[in-house]
């Protein structure tokens, strides 16, 4: 069965492929096309997307959601675990999706990956479809980190688990500033936004240190 994406009510698309995006007066950033091109280039392949999909456990029949997703780097690492689970990305930038879904075009498992055009706080999707969902250096960029985080919640089912995933920039969370790069902080977002169980964990690659936070949506 194909799959179709659920849409929120009141909530358009603008696709001027720049600027800014109204969702329901929540303003949100896209980038133009050279600029997503340019940030794919720079961080398109960061290693911290394939050491989050090794961090998160996954099994065959996992749905993942990638919020930012970016040019799909992380989904496309997830292959090799998720073998009859759905792998879906959503990014609120169109050339960021197109992108994506040109990288898995021929690819032996492509039915597996579903791109969708949304921003993290208003993603296109039924509540409870997801046993997995992660945010890799994309929290920063979110214009409400903690409605993008309940957006995280409702998409999950009972059980499922949320990973925020960023570069280690001298002991913070990216290059966010504030308490967006402080993983203490984004503890206290996911305990709010209802997840259970925050930890954080580091992790090194060579040269590319990572921090991660993860929980669990609980099942009642």
């Amino acid at each position: 069965m194909p799959f179709e994406p659920w849409h929120h009510h009141g909530h358009g698309h603008d696709h001027d492929h720049g600027g800014g995006h109204d969702h329901g007066h929540l303003q949100i950033n896209v980038l133009n096309d050279a600029d997503a091109a340019r940030y794919i280039e720079a961080w398109g392949e960061h290693p911290t997307n394939r050491m989050t999909a090794t961090m998160a456990e996954l099994e065959p029949r996992d749905v993942v959601v990638d919020i930012g997703c970016g040019s799909g780097a992380a989904l496309r690492a997830s292959t090799g675990w998720v073998l009859k689970g759905r792998l879906i990305g959503v990014d609120p930038t169109p050339e960021m999706i197109r992108q994506a879904k040109e990288k898995v075009v021929g690819l032996s498992d492509e039915a597996q990956f579903t791109f969708l055009e949304g921003p993290a706080e208003a993603l296109p999707l039924e509540d409870g479809i997801a046993s997995v969902a992660w945010a890799i250096n994309t929290l920063d960029h979110w214009s409400d980190p903690a409605a993008g985080l309940s957006e995280a919640h409702r998409v999950l089912r009972g059980g499922g688990r949320v990973l925020v995933a960023a570069e280690d920039v001298d002991g913070r969370m990216g290059h966010g500033d504030g308490a967006i790069s402080d993983p203490e902080h984004i503890k206290g977002l996911l305990a709010a936004a209802g997840f259970r169980g925050a930890e954080v964990s580091r992790h090194f690659e060579g040269d590319v240190k990572m921090i991660l936070v993860r929980a669990r949506r609980p099942w009642s």
